[in-house]
């Protein structure tokens, strides 16, 4: 299974108001728990600040993938979310993050969430995807440019 098929209109945000990690966690835990991906909002979001406590996800070039695993959620769900302006998210090259991918999982799930994690760090490398991304102006499109790089 693809990410396009975890992505869906509903939990994406083309223009996230939140400016520091923290907020841009919680607001894209709230669109997971507000189209019932995730039934504890606040036990995933501990789970995820725990996790950026070990270090930082923001892997650098505009990217951050912030994940955690709790249960009580089917299989493996992301929310995404991009920053025209960029936030600042402690990014391992120091720059501010355009696009943050959220991952989160059942924690009996474990190797279902690591392959969506891989594929996802494999295609953000691509310049011409981070590009397609911040050019997206709808939800669709998003799902579009992931779908076309999956293939690729």
């Amino acid at each position: 299974m693809g990410l396009s098929a975890v992505l869906n209109d509903k939990v994406i945000i083309m223009d996230l108001k939140s400016k520091t990690k923290p907020e841009i966690i919680n607001e894209l835990v709230e669109v997971l728990y507000t189209s019932g991906k995730i039934k504890n909002k606040e036990l995933f979001v501990k789970s995820v600040l725990d996790r950026e406590k070990l270090g930082s996800t923001g892997i650098g070039k505009g990217i951050a993938i912030p994940h955690g695993k709790v249960e009580g959620i089917e299989g493996v769900v992301v929310a995404m979310g991009l920053s025209k302006k960029g936030i600042e998210f402690d990014a391992l090259d120091d720059k501010p993050v355009h696009s943050v991918f959220l991952i989160a999982a059942n924690p009996d799930n474990s190797s279902h969430y690591l392959k969506t994690l891989a594929k996802l760090s494999r295609i953000v490398r691509f310049p011409d995807f981070r590009t397609k991304l911040m050019d997206a102006t709808k939800p669709s499109e998003v799902i579009d440019v992931i779908l076309n790089f999956e293939e690729n």
